[in-house]
């Protein structure tokens, strides 16, 4: 399954639906078991929009209300650098070092190249931003057009 995939937005709604049912999904219990809640509790807030959690393999971070802060780890390419083992090692530094995500705000470059290599790298859940990817995207059709 590719970041930012269809899959992925599909199984999020499909997470939020049970919650909304009022099913205590095994994620939903390790997250309140990490957090010290009662895991009917956290299903409300995910079915109310108040919490959500992210996943990568057996990895789980509860983001939202009444939860611990989490540490998340900014990194990416710029248009001016574009150095993948750069991010590589901000990654590796960003497990080691206890982050609980990384988001990858690349904006030069190869970017989906560039984020599965990040994500090769770490066993950390990692969010995007997709607007940058459409803006990076843009300009590199636009500089076809005048080519």
């Amino acid at each position: 399954m590719s970041i930012g995939s269809r899959q992925n937005t599909e199984k999020y709604a499909h997470a939020v639906i049970e919650a909304q049912q009022g099913t205590i999904t095994p994620q939903i219990r390790a997250v309140a078991r990490t957090e010290g809640l009662d895991p009917e509790k956290l299903c409300e807030w995910i079915a109310a929009g108040s919490a959500v959690i992210m996943q990568r393999g057996k990895r789980y971070a509860g983001i939202g209300k009444d939860l611990s802060t989490k540490v998340n780890v900014n990194l990416g390419t710029s248009s001016t650098k574009i150095c993948l083992d750069d991010e590589i090692q901000k990654a590796r530094i960003a497990e080691k070092f206890g982050a609980d995500t990384i988001s990858d705000l690349s904006m030069g470059g190869d970017i989906i190249a560039i984020r599965k290599e990040i994500f090769s790298h770490t066993t950390l859940p990692i969010t995007s931003v997709p607007v940058y990817q459409a803006v990076v995207m843009r300009r590199v059709l636009c500089d076809q057009d005048y080519a």
